[in-house]
């Protein structure tokens, strides 16, 4: 399997998985004028993004076990908080939608259970004021990580493609090691350039197309021959 993502035509044989949760904590309203009666969901989640940061440190304690990465490290990060209605209401309910992006050999069962810990903490002390309040993390999806397979079939045909010997890492996820999980010899390789990815006017060059189909063209009369 070669899959196309923009490696600007260098063979990448290790990437990053990505895996996405969502902290949902729901609390209850009442008028800002006497927030006592109510239960803060953001003012709550305050805390679970302090936990979260707690947790971005302890899998950067644990390293790559790959060596292969930069950073050398899972990373976390918060990319969206959703909560509240209008200014003068306690607000009832508030998102924060979450993700880590980890090498082969981290164990992401870890992370999970520590948040669901710390939610049933958190989750003790909103009831202490309304039994109705929640506080839950799960996971959206998860896409695993492309360990490096030194000297795989899939590496060999497209380094001898490319005329080329050398492979490198990319700290990005992709559905590789789906295919790498179910038993097929995985690579990535395509045009462009993941620095000109996802953002406005993004784009790849001429040049790396030209040199995409060269390479297409030798993989066709490869496997052909």
């Amino acid at each position: 399997m070669v899959v196309g993502e923009p490696t600007r035509m260098q063979v990448v044989n290790a990437t990053k998985g990505v895996a996405t949760y969502v902290t949902e904590l729901t609390g209850q309203e009442a008028h800002s004028s006497d927030p006592r009666r109510g239960v803060n969901a953001i003012a709550f989640a305050g805390h679970a993004l302090l936990e979260l940061e707690r947790l971005a440190e302890r899998l950067k304690a644990k390293g790559d076990p790959t060596g292969c990465f930069d950073p050398p490290y899972a990373t976390l990060n918060v990319g969206v908080i959703a909560g509240g209605t209008v200014k003068n209401v306690v607000p009832r309910h508030c998102s924060i939608t979450w993700e880590i992006r980890f090498p082969a050999g981290i164990d992401l069962a870890e992370p999970l259970a520590q948040m669901e810990k710390f939610g049933r903490n958190l989750e003790a002390r909103m009831q202490a004021v309304s039994p109705d309040c929640r506080v839950s993390t799960r996971e959206l999806r998860c896409v695993g990580a492309l360990a490096p397979d030194n000297g795989s079939y899939a590496e060999s045909l497209v380094l001898g493609a490319l005329r080329g010997n050398r492979v490198v890492s990319a700290s990005y996820a992709t559905e590789a090691g789906l295919f790498q999980a179910a038993g097929m010899p995985t690579v990535i390789c395509g045009p462009g350039s993941i620095d000109q990815a996802h953002k406005p006017n993004e784009f790849i060059e001429i040049g790396e197309l030209e040199a995409c189909a060269t390479f297409v063209q030798r993989l066709v009369d490869t496997l052909s021959a």
